[in-house]
C-alpha cells in the first residue's frame, strides 16, 4: 500500500486533535505502527515522550505520523485500525497468538 499520506482524508500530525482516532507512525516511507486511540493527542503525546526520554533510542522509531478521524466506538475504530494492519504490515504492530521474546502474546501491547 501506499504512503498513508495519500489515503483518503489523512492528515499529517503537527498539532493532534483531541478525538478519537486511527494513527500510522513513520520512518521515511515505511510505516512502522499502525494505532488506535480514543485520545489522539495524548497517544503522540505518549509516543513523543517515550522518543524523548530514551533519546530517540525506543523500540519504534518513527520521524512523522498522520491519522485519520475514526469513530468514537471502539470496535469501530479497531477494525479500522486492523484494515491498516493488515494493508501496511508494519514491523512493530504483533498479531495475538505471536510469540515475542519466548511468550506468546494473548492480547494487544500498547
Amino acid at each position: 500500500m501506499k504512503h498513508p499520506r495519500f489515503l483518503k482524508n489523512c492528515r499529517e500530525v503537527l498539532t493532534p486533535i483531541a478525538g478519537p482516532a486511527v494513527y500510522f507512525l513513520v520512518n521515511g516511507d515505511e510505516v512502522v505502527y499502525v494505532g488506535q486511540s480514543q485520545n489522539l493527542k495524548s497517544r503522540i503525546l505518549s509516543h513523543s515522550a517515550k522518543r524523548k526520554k530514551h533519546g530517540g533510542l525506543m523500540r519504534i522509531h518513527w520521524d512523522s505520523a498522520f491519522y485519520i478521524s475514526a469513530s468514537k466506538d471502539r470496535k469501530l475504530r479497531r477494525k479500522t485500525e486492523k484494515k491498516y494492519i493488515r494493508a501496511f504490515k508494519p514491523r512493530f504492530n504483533f498479531p495475538i497468538g505471536m510469540e515475542l521474546n519466548g511468550e506468546l502474546l494473548t492480547e494487544r501491547r500498547r
